[in-house]
């Protein structure tokens, strides 16, 4: 998926949910899907063993180069405060970030990039608002490196 359809997902949203919470992490952290099309089967350990050709996690526990596991749950990104500020502390190191409630519902977020560069976003929450506003201000850093 691509950062604006995502984007798109994250402005339509009313509420955060798993799915969107999942898609962050393939977007963002990189996460791997494990499409089945993609498994190679190693049933010869195990009845039900294979490994995902794409990341290298497979079906004892271990995992790809991501850290994640076979049915690894991606943090609640979209309806969680704490998971949200961590992935942008991380992925945006030494950026400032607001995030509020409007009275009349909905949530409005602004991240300060080290560059100078603010981005502001509303929502229908708080929590989207940080999502929509990190990964704005991650494709803002991306245009900016492509020059």
């Amino acid at each position: 998926m691509e950062a604006s359809e995502l984007i798109g997902r994250l402005e339509a949203a009313s509420e955060g949910s798993r799915e969107l919470d999942m898609a962050i992490a393939v977007h963002v952290e990189g996460w791997c899907l494990h499409p089945a099309d993609r498994q190679r089967d190693d049933s010869a350990q195990s009845d039900t063993g294979w490994t995902c050709l794409d990341c290298g996690a497979d079906s004892w526990g271990n995992t790809g180069p991501t850290g994640q596991k076979r049915h690894a749950s991606a943090p609640a990104y979209t309806t969680s405060l704490d998971a949200i500020v961590e992935l942008i502390e991380r992925k945006l190191p030494g950026c400032g970030w607001a995030v509020g409630k409007r009275p009349s519902g909905g949530g409005w977020a602004r991240t300060f990039m080290p560059t100078g560069l603010e981005v502001y976003v509303e929502a229908a929450s708080p929590v989207i608002s940080l999502c929509l506003s990190l990964l704005r201000a991650l494709q803002h850093q991306g245009e900016a490196e492509r020059g």
